[in-house]
């Protein structure tokens, strides 16, 4: 009897153990499932991330075979090439990332491939004072032609991946690779931004705004945003935290007929750094000429001076604006100011006013030792002008007075090109975009 009760006891321990190992072996399962599950779907992200990529690199290719074409000067097209160059390897490495079995990607290694090497031998070519052949010209031209294609052949294998009609394989390899490389990242704070593009709409971004004035407390803050926004829209103004991101700030939520507005006053002088609406505009009751006049009419009752109207892009119910200053007629594009305005009813519900307080100074503008004449005549001679007007643009260290020519490249778009008002140089060249929802630069 014993025997035989202790011979039971030992097959439900046996059963017991037996029963937990499959129950470890399921729970290990499932999670082995899941964390491929995961590893899968990070797999898919990084081709997804790859394809866009890729395509924005190309048609930042595409766009500097464009202004090499409109350009006049040695300097400004070598350094074109050399971003050219840049861009394509960069587009190469996105691309070698995805699965080449594809025809339009496999074609897309290649062209970017050769794009790199043949524009950073052009670049050194034109360095060595040579000059570029017909030959060069038009192969130049014909990569543009392939470029615009395969940029179609991208977006169209890019929206067939967002319909899920193409499928990337997913291989083992990769999996090992995103289960060495996964680990904890935290997201990068950034400074609220309006999203738009128009001549020199990023400034300088580097450095901290030193906004001028005495500290101000957080309660002369927050009246100094209600003042700003105007008090009679505002019914409460919240203090939400605070922040140091390119000022010292106080953060602020303010509660309007047009919504909760973010906002960031700056702890020295009490500017408001930046403000942005929460909620969308519906309806569009106004024209984008009647906004663009209340938003000059706005900064100009908040003392922000003589402010000439930059470009303009409408997002649905919004009007987002650059506004340059202005000293004696010459614009000063370092000093701009984005406004968002509600089409709704012509409020400002939006402000980016970092570059503004980063930068506006009065500023000692010689006279031009380059004519309008002159500047003109050294220009492509494919070009038909139709402005021409002093600036000041901000470079990569410095300023530099111009003039800013409006010009079309033969009878087809129309571009910017900014020529150094004393020494004639060639500065810079933007593409400028014209849809119905506004004009843009590139």
């Amino acid at each position: 009897m014993t025997l035989l009760y202790g011979h039971k006891r030992r097959k439900e321990a046996l059963v017991a153990i037996l029963a937990a190992l499959c129950l470890a072996l399921a729970v290990t399962g499932y999670a082995q499932e899941r964390r491929v599950r995961a590893l899968t779907l990070q797999v898919s992200a990084t081709y997804h991330k790859a394809l866009y990529e890729a395509a924005e690199l190309l048609g930042g290719v595409r766009l500097g075979l464009e202004k090499f074409m409109v350009s006049s000067s040695p300097a400004q097209r070598q350094a074109i090439l050399n971003d050219m160059a840049r861009q394509a390897e960069g587009a190469q490495d996105d691309l070698s990332l995805l699965p080449s079995d594809h025809p339009a990607l496999d074609g897309a290694i290649k062209f970017a491939n050769q794009v790199s090497d043949y524009a950073s031998v052009l670049a050194q070519q034109i360095g060595g004072g040579g000059q570029l052949s017909q030959d060069d010209l038009s192969q130049l031209q014909g990569l543009h032609t392939s470029c615009v294609k395969l940029l179609d052949q991208l977006e169209t294998l890019a929206q067939a991946y967002e319909r899920g009609e193409l499928q990337f394989p997913v291989e083992q390899e990769d999996l090992r690779s995103a289960a060495q490389s996964t680990q904890d990242t935290q997201p990068l704070v950034s400074y609220p931004v309006l999203l738009y593009d128009g001549p020199f709409s990023d400034g300088k971004p580097e450095g901290q705004v030193q906004a001028p004035g005495s500290p101000v407390t957080q309660e002369q803050a927050a009246q100094a945003l209600k003042d700003f926004i105007g008090a009679q829209r505002v019914s409460q103004v919240r203090l939400v935290g605070e922040s140091q991101i390119l000022s010292e700030c106080y953060e602020f939520e303010a509660d309007t007929e047009s919504g909760v507005l973010e906002a960031g006053v700056t702890k020295a002088g009490g500017h408001v750094l930046y403000m942005l609406p929460t909620s969308a505009v519906d309806q569009v009751n106004l024209s984008q000429a009647e906004c663009i006049d209340l938003g000059a009419q706005f900064l100009a009752a908040k003392g922000y001076g003589d402010m000439a109207v930059s470009y303009w892009r409408q997002q649905d119910g919004i009007l987002t604006v650059n506004y340059a200053a202005q000293q004696d007629g010459v614009i000063l594009y370092p000093d701009l100011v984005k406004l968002q305005i509600s089409m709704a009813n012509g409020l400002v519900v939006g402000l980016e006013a970092g570059n503004y307080l980063r930068n506006h100074v009065s500023r000692a503008l010689p006279l031009p030792l380059v004519s309008e004449e002159q500047a003109m005549a050294q220009l492509n001679g494919a070009l038909s002008v139709e402005r021409i007007r002093r600036c000041v643009i901000p470079l990569d260290v410095g300023e530099a007075q111009c003039w800013e020519v409006t010009a079309r490249f033969q009878g087809g778009n129309r571009y910017l090109i900014y020529l150094d008002t004393q020494t004639g140089q060639e500065r810079s060249i933007l593409q400028v975009v014209e849809q119905e929802d506004g004009i843009l630069t590139q």
